[in-house]
């Protein structure tokens, strides 16, 4: 079995790249941080961002994706669950690894 089939069959949901922006609320203190979208799927996605979450704690995200034929498209609004936190090597970024557990209205 390759790394590709192995990362696959881990998440059973197949991963589209994104690298859009994004924010991320901390539900427990209102704050808000900065983030990037790296990959989203049906059941979840990946973020860039300096908060580092613990394991299962709930966040809002807010993922804008690009205009589509100079046309802007709804941002993804999601209440989701922390599943890991990685550092990584360069700067003060974490790799946050999350669930979705449910899909919000866009304000």
């Amino acid at each position: 079995m390759s790394a590709f089939e192995r990362h696959r069959d881990r998440r059973g949901e197949l991963r589209v790249p994104a690298h859009c922006p994004a924010q991320v609320r901390v539900l427990l203190t209102q704050e808000t941080f900065e983030a990037r979208c790296f990959n989203v799927s049906a059941g979840g996605m990946a973020l860039f961002c300096t908060y580092v979450p613990r394991f299962e704690e709930q966040l809002e995200v807010v993922v804008i994706p690009p205009s589509i034929g100079g046309r802007n498209t709804e941002p993804l609004r999601a209440r989701v669950e922390v599943k890991r936190c990685e550092r990584l090597e360069r700067g003060d970024l974490y790799e946050i690894g999350v669930s979705i557990v449910e899909v919000l209205p866009y304000y």
